[in-house]
């Protein structure tokens, strides 16, 4: 997901700012879905994550990955319609 966001700067360097917003807005609103997912289920995702798979990285209970993913997803998400349709924002 991050290198479809990185790709679609290098096509539309006009959406590097939305593309931006949008990776930490998503990354924000993953954030505060596994903070209620955690607080719902407490241990859940020590025990569904394949923790020892990844970093080690932890923000509290949240792996940093997750983190980095909805980054991702919201970055390439952000700019899908202006790039494909070559809609151009003000």
């Amino acid at each position: 997901m991050l290198a479809g966001g990185v790709a679609g700067v290098l096509c539309r360097p006009d959406l590097a700012g939305k593309t931006l917003i949008g990776g930490a807005l998503f990354a924000v609103i993953y954030l505060v879905l596994l903070i209620v997912l955690e607080m719902m289920a407490p241990g859940y995702i020590g025990r569904v994550w394949n923790l020892p798979a990844l970093s080690g990285v932890m923000l509290g209970a949240i792996p940093i990955e997750e983190l980095m993913f909805g980054f991702g997803v919201g970055a390439y998400w952000s700019g899908v319609y202006e790039h494909l349709a070559w809609h151009r924002s003000s």
